[in-house]
């Protein structure tokens, strides 16, 4: 199974006594080393049938499968005197085994201590047990760009975000912005929001590690999603680690915390800029840099995103902080898109009408008389002139111009519904 689909327990069997984790509702989702932080008291007779097994299960949506057991001997660690001399008793590394398979389904690690009555009676049994997981809220905000390339080179493009948080063992969760059309010095203005979600700590052996944003600039295409300009990963290992400590003090002040530690009501002064490299992968050496966007990120525990509540983009309700919508030069866009349905439709026409004399030319071929064919050749030059004004006259009067106008004012409803103004002259 993947990692993301992966979901494990425990059953751990002495003579006497069963416990199964998944009836304690104690199943760990989504990763391959799976954190359980159980602990186990037995009473046993010894000497005796003294053994425990432990087995790792997957829970499936129809069955449950067995991953691999391990099955541990009390009465030969109780009988052996190297192993009750050890004051403390080491870490354990076990292999995990399916029956008829000597192939190891993996490792789990444990600790074993022996303990007579009246020991036990001394040392109090202790939970170990993994607090339970929160559900928090992720913000990052995309205000602007600056220098931005395309190839290598400054040049006129149409930037967009698309914008993942990755954890591991949970799908990505993806969204995009807006456009910024026209953009021609590199600075683009966007002020828009992405707004996630994340439960934590993570079941894993790092529970804060691999978590980031994948950040990347494309550029816009009026077919399809466009051309990737550049990226880079925002790493929120801190920032998890931070709201995860601080989250009962942020549930008390209704407030978040930003990437450098700080309450994030300093949004202004929490924006940060972060090198984006071309092909959209991390900082390294070779990589080379394509220009810089100003973020700010944010993290805070559900009941406070639900008292400061914010919308994606700038939709509704656009608070915590408030984006201004973003002064972009919308003449000099609609003119630009003018210019691309013009030259689009311009050549549209040249080859409607290439394919309309063709279509003319075969059919006044085809109504050609043989009396006819013999008297255009005898015609010499004139014939043939006359013959293709004929046909020229014939194309002009089938032929429907249209006039696109495309209305400077109206290019908002332009770009939204893709409709374009039409006039038959």
């Amino acid at each position: 199974s993947s990692a993301a689909a992966l979901r494990t327990y425990l059953i751990v069997e002495t003579k006497n006594q069963t416990d199964n984790d998944k009836l304690a509702n104690r199943v760990v989702d989504g990763t391959l080393e799976p954190l359980f932080y159980r602990s186990f008291e037995r009473r046993l007779l010894l000497p005796g049938d003294a053994s425990v097994r432990i087995t790792v299960m997957e829970a499936g949506q129809l069955y449950d499968e067995v991953i691999g057991s391990t099955v541990i001997d009390i009465e030969e660690r109780w009988y052996s005197p190297e192993w009750r001399a050890l004051k403390l008793k080491p870490l354990e590394r076990r292999s995990l085994h399916r029956d008829g398979s000597p192939v190891p389904q993996g490792a789990l690690e444990l600790w074993v201590d022996v303990l007579t009555e009246e020991e036990a009676s001394l040392v109090p049994f202790r939970d170990i047990s993994l607090p339970q997981q929160e559900n928090f809220e992720v913000r990052l905000i995309v205000w602007e760009t600056k220098s931005l390339k395309k190839d290598d080179v400054i040049k006129s493009i149409d930037p967009y975000f698309r914008v993942s948080l990755r954890a591991q063992g949970t799908p990505a969760q993806m969204q995009m912005s807006d456009v910024h059309w026209s953009v021609i010095d590199g600075t683009a203005i966007f002020n828009w929001r992405f707004v996630f979600y994340i439960k934590l700590p993570q079941s894993s052996r790092h529970p804060f590690a691999g978590i980031y944003i994948d950040l990347q600039v494309w550029d816009n295409a009026i077919l399809g999603e466009g051309e990737l300009i550049a990226g880079t990963q925002v790493p929120l290992y801190r920032l998890c680690q931070n709201v995860w400590r601080m989250r009962d003090k942020l549930r008390q002040k209704r407030k978040g915390v930003a990437m450098d530690g700080r309450s994030a009501d300093k949004a202004p002064n929490t924006r940060f800029w972060t090198p984006v490299f071309e092909g959209g992968g991390a900082s390294g050496s070779e990589a080379r840099s394509a220009g810089e966007v100003n973020i700010s990120v944010e993290a805070m525990p559900e009941a406070v995103s639900l008292d400061l509540p914010a919308g994606t983009g700038r939709d509704l309700p656009n608070r915590n902080p408030v984006l201004p919508d973003p002064q972009r030069h919308e003449t000099a866009i609609a003119a630009r898109f003018a210019g691309i349905v013009r030259e689009e439709t311009r050549q549209a026409i040249i080859e409607g009408s290439k394919a309309v004399i063709e279509n003319e030319v075969e059919r006044q071929l085809r109504q050609l008389t043989p009396t006819r064919r013999r008297i255009l050749a005898f015609s010499g030059v004139s014939g043939i002139v006359a013959f293709a004004l004929l046909i020229i006259l014939q194309v002009i009067a089938n032929v429907v111009i249209i006039r696109l106008t495309v209305d400077t004012a109206s290019y908002d409803r332009i770009v939204d519904s893709g409709a374009i103004q039409a006039e038959v002259v």
